[in-house]
């Protein structure tokens, strides 16, 4: 599923964008009971894949999801702007303790993955983080 996820904001967008125009973020963390998913894309669509197979998806629209997936995006440009496009096949899932923050843009893919206990500290991961934590309560709720 996540693969779809990656593929789906891969797809040309009627807009043009430029090659580091974000088109989604993908946030996985590790947990020891599983795999936490988060996505959100630059028209406004975020997905939620729990752990234990809950899945919440939001297809757009106005409202406060909106705003957080598109909060969500702007926080990940600096990502997109200061690493590089990955080369190669994109990584397994980060393991338990973990996490990765993929920022999809029409160059490609650009990840950071470390410990979480780093991300929270680290002057372009936690804005992110903290985005994303935004919105992964916004869909937890619609549960």
């Amino acid at each position: 599923m996540i693969d779809i996820w990656y593929a789906e904001a891969a797809k040309p967008s009627a807009n043009t964008p430029g090659p580091l125009d974000v088109r989604g973020v993908i946030l996985e963390v590790g947990l020891d009971e599983g795999l936490d998913v988060l996505a959100a894309f630059g028209d406004g669509r975020a997905r939620y894949l729990h752990h234990s197979g809950n899945v919440v998806i939001w297809e757009g629209g106005e409202g406060p999801v909106a705003e957080l997936a598109a909060a969500l995006i702007e926080s990940a440009k600096p990502i997109a702007e200061n690493i590089g496009v990955h080369d190669g096949e994109r990584p397994p899932a980060p393991p338990a303790g973990s996490m990765r923050i993929s920022v999809l843009t029409g160059s490609g893919l650009h990840f950071g993955q470390g410990p979480m206990s780093a991300f929270g500290s680290h002057p372009m991961a936690a804005p992110v983080l903290d985005a994303g934590v935004a919105l992964m309560g916004a869909l937890a709720e619609m549960r």
